[in-house]
Formats: structure tokens, C-alpha cells, sequence
């Protein structure tokens, strides 16, 4: 006949499906553990993430609650002089572009002055940056530097209000929260912006930070 008994009790045909039956409980226990693992996975790498970003922030945090522009730095008697800017620009792809035939040009400014003394170590100081991106690839060459007026962004030459820090140490004991381009800690710009622009920074930071542990969570 066709289902004639096999060793062991039951008939072929009982064993067989037993047998499948058995298989596919263990790949369901094998898949669900595969699952169980990835999961884990994404919530560990959240969590790095999250505390990673959360911690950045919090060490940012400090650094603005110790900084106090109005302490920190004073307007010099006289003012800096512009003589020239440093102009550089790039073609890149747009990451977010459908296409990486998509170009953008990056521009970045830097402006070159000389600080009221006359010694050797205020002049030809480097001021804050600057940078403009637009769409398109870059006019001409595709990246180069040039010491020029034209297109100069905010930057122009002449007589400009500066800062400077208190530190004796000039930029080595100024706090992070500043940019200081030069080794003095001149600056072209009110260091009240930069702390403005720390705040945000620092905020919105922390903001993604909670959110990332709260999906890990």
C-alpha cells in the first residue's frame, strides 16, 4: 500500500510532515531571532546616536554658560583696516541632488587686515569667514584662490570697528564659543554673534539628541 508504517511509529507520510512541521517551526524561531537582533542593532545605534549628539550638546552647553562676550573680549580704540580678501571657490555635486550631474559652486571669503599698533604681529591678520553657495557649477575653473575685491561678499576695504579678547593668551585662552581666526583673537565681527550662534547650535543639537532617545526608547 501507500502509506506503509516507518520505524519509529506512524507512517511515512505522518513523519514527513512532521518533519516540515518541525523545520518550519525552527526557521520561524531562527527568522524571529534574526528580527529580535536587527532591532536590537537599531536601537543600540540610536542610542549611541542620541547620547552621542545629546552629549555634544550638553559640553556645548558649558562652554556657552562660562562665556560672556561682554567679559570675554573689548572694542579697540582704533579701528582695524581691511587691505584685501582672500576669495576661494569649488564645484561639488549636491548630495541631495537626483543626479550628480548637478553642480553647485561654494564661495568662501576671508578678509586680511591690519589691527591698530602697527607691530609685526597685527598685520596681515585673517578675519571670519565667509561663504555664499549657489546653484550651477562655478564660472571658469571648477575650484581656485584669488585675492580680490569683485564679488567680495560683506567685505570691503577700508576702516572696520574690531574686537579683541582679554585674554593675555590671545586665542589659546579664549574659549571655543568665539571664532578667532588669527593667533591675537582680533576679530571683524561683534563676538556677540558668534555666541547667538552657539545657542542655536546648541539647541538644536540637544533638541535631536532627546528626539533620537526617545525613538530608541
Amino acid at each position: 500500500g501507500g502509506g506503509g508504517e516507518a520505524k519509529g511509529g506512524g507512517t511515512k507520510e505522518e513523519l514527513a510532515m512532521k518533519r516540515m512541521l518541525y523545520w518550519s517551526r525552527a526557521k520561524d524561531v531562527e527568522d524571529n531571532r534574526n528580527c529580535w537582533c536587527c532591532c536590537c542593532c537599531v536601537v543600540v545605534i540610536l542610542l549611541a546616536v542620541g547620547s552621542g549628539i545629546a552629549g555634544t550638546a550638553g559640553v556645548q552647553k558649558q562652554s556657552l554658560d562660562d562665556a560672556a562676550p561682554v567679559l570675554d573680549f573689548r572694542v579697540l580704540n582704533e579701528t582695524c583696516t581691511v587691505t584685501g580678501v582672500d576669495h576661494c571657490w569649488e564645484t561639488y555635486n549636491d548630495r541631495d541632488a537626483e543626479s550628480t550631474k548637478d553642480k553647485r559652486c561654494r564661495h568662501k571669503w576671508q578678509p586680511v587686515f591690519d589691527a591698530p599698533g602697527g607691530t609685526a604681529d597685527m598685520i596681515g591678520l585673517k578675519g571670519e569667514k565667509s561663504q555664499d553657495e549657489r546653484k550651477g557649477k562655478c564660472i571658469g575653473k571648477d575650484e581656485g584662490c584669488e585675492n580680490a575685491w569683485e564679488n567680495s561678499y560683506n567685505w570691503k576695504p577700508g576702516e572696520h570697528q574690531c574686537w579683541i579678547t582679554t585674554s593675555p593668551e590671545g586665542k589659546k585662552g579664549t574659549s571655543g564659543v568665539y571664532e578667532c581666526e588669527n593667533d591675537a583673537c582680533v576679530k571683524l565681527r561683534d563676538p556677540y554673534l558668534d555666541f547667538q550662534k552657539g545657542n542655536k547650535k546648541t539647541s538644536k543639537n540637544l533638541t535631536n539628541g532627546i528626539i533620537i532617545l526617545s525613538v530608541a526608547g
